[in-house]
């Protein structure tokens, strides 16, 4: 197992999420890919818009917005597509991400880490950046919805366990 997928969400149950993830990892000698999806983006083409965080950027630099390159304060998101979507959300999935990066760095030491910020449909995102990224698992946290709930708003939990192309391991 070369890559996992760990989407998170900012919540306490994707902590367990990352503590599996990341015994996989140190086991195997994988690559964790974290994602946070965030919603709320106005697609100008159809598809996900996702962004890589490539580079640490100074608090100074973060401040200067750039037409087709946004920054902010822990790293450089470059676009893959086109879309509409505030710096609001940006600093939000950022923020998330990073939580979990540092999470993971202060428990599992040596784990080679990515992280995505993504906008769109979160389940779509999900099975499609593991496919776009060659990631060999999927481990996702559930946050436990009841029947009515889950039934009523859908589970993006449940939307990934039944399209996705790899394995998915559901943390509960």
């Amino acid at each position: 197992m070369k890559k996992i997928l760990v989407p998170v969400d900012g919540s306490k149950h994707c902590f367990k999420a990352l503590d599996y993830a990341s015994s996989i990892a140190e086991k195997y000698g994988s690559k964790i890919l974290l994602l946070n999806v965030q919603e709320g983006y106005i697609p100008l083409i159809v598809g996900v818009t996702y962004y890589r965080i490539t580079e640490t950027l100074s608090p100074q630099e973060s401040l200067h917005p750039r037409p087709l390159e946004k920054t902010y304060e822990s790293g450089r998101i470059e676009p893959d597509n086109k879309g509409i979507h505030t710096d609001e959300h940006e600093v939000k999935g950022a923020a998330i991400v990073e939580e979990a990066k540092r999470y993971i760095e202060e428990n599992s030491p040596g784990v080679d880490i990515d992280v995505v910020v993504a906008f769109g449909i979160p389940a779509e995102a999900i099975i499609e950046i593991a496919d776009r990224d060659d990631c060999d698992a999927i481990i996702m946290c559930t946050h436990g919805m009841g029947g009515i709930k889950r039934f009523t708003m859908g589970s993006v939990t449940n939307k990934v366990v039944h399209t996705a192309t790899v394995p998915v391991m559901v943390i509960r």
